[in-house]
């Protein structure tokens, strides 16, 4: 196993550098210090959102065995600590509710590429989350959703992220393995981001990543998609999320029907089912290709090569 540190840049870094030496290629980057003065780096605290958001809805891991739930903010709190250090609190979606709380982000103009806004509201998907938990917290080895990058800033505590590609394995086998086992990730060129509070991370899209909290920790985190990932997140959403989810529901709803007299039903039915699948894969093809003409619309001069 050989693991490399994630390059660091000052906060202040030019967008042109970011663009170059990580948008463009997908390749991971800290910016040090560039949430030091986020209000919600100042504000936020673990009582302050008791307080204020306690009877919020969260959902929670527990990460001894994966499992998941969800309850109140203020549960969690109340929890005993012996409890509450292996409980993660993962994908709060807040902005819906609380949008007060979005407004305490920054800004940051090393990845102002965001083409989410020009998507229509009604069908803009909601990218913006909190993370806490207690050390030893994290969660598993994932692709983020809808084939889009991210930024992820640390507000308390300190957390460490480690990067891997596939090298043959497949996604399957990719998503059990614990990047933060050496003996299991051996073999494995490993890129690794320690992050301390006020940092933030340039998560690329298509990276295999995972994330552990080296103390308390409380992290906020925004998923967009830019010309460097657009036609990621197409294929994701033509193919994984749409395709392919319809495709396996069908065959888990089949799996228990009837052989042998009931073959010929069972191969029609699955016919139309393909049949439905291949239109609405159809139609995803125009929205994209409407989507995209607002985009190429929205775009500014300097922002269209990337």
């Amino acid at each position: 196993m050989s693991v490399h540190a994630v390059a660091i840049h000052e906060p202040d870094a030019p967008f042109e550098t970011m663009l170059i030496q990580h948008l463009r290629p997908a390749i991971p980057a800290v910016l040090r210090g560039a949430a030091a003065h986020w209000p919600c780096r100042l504000r936020w605290t673990p009582d302050f959102l008791r307080q204020r958001y306690g009877e919020a809805v969260i959902e929670w891991q527990d990460c001894r065995d994966g499992r998941r739930g969800n309850g109140r903010l203020a549960d969690y709190f109340a929890l005993p600590d012996a409890i509450r250090r292996h409980i993660y609190v993962v994908d709060w979606d807040f902005r819906p509710r609380y949008p007060e709380l979005a407004e305490d982000i920054g800004g940051l103009p090393q990845l102002a590429l965001d083409w989410v806004p020009l998507i229509p509201a009604a069908a803009r998907p909601e990218l913006l989350w909190i993370y806490l938990g207690d050390a030893g917290t994290g969660g598993g080895t994932h692709l983020d959703n809808y084939g889009s990058s991210a930024w992820l800033a640390v507000l308390r505590g300190r957390k460490r992220v480690r990067f891997a590609d596939p090298e043959g394995l497949s996604a399957a086998a990719m998503s059990r393995l614990d990047l933060f086992d050496d003996e299991a990730i051996a073999g494995l060129e490993v890129l690794e981001a320690r992050l301390e509070a006020g940092d933030v991370l340039f998560v690329p899209a298509g990276r295999w990543h995972a994330a552990r909290n080296e103390a308390a920790c409380l992290s906020v985190t925004g998923n967009f998609v830019d010309g460097a990932n657009f036609s990621l997140h197409r294929r994701f959403y033509q193919k994984q999320w749409h395709g392919r989810r319809m495709l396996v529901t069908e065959l888990n709803r089949l799996h228990d029907m009837a052989a042998g007299p009931a073959r010929e039903l069972l191969g029609a039915h699955l016919e139309a089912a393909l049949s439905d699948l291949r239109a609405d894969l159809e139609a995803e093809l125009r929205e994209c290709a409407q989507f995209e003409a607002v985009l190429a619309s929205g775009r500014e001069g300097g922002h269209a090569a990337a």
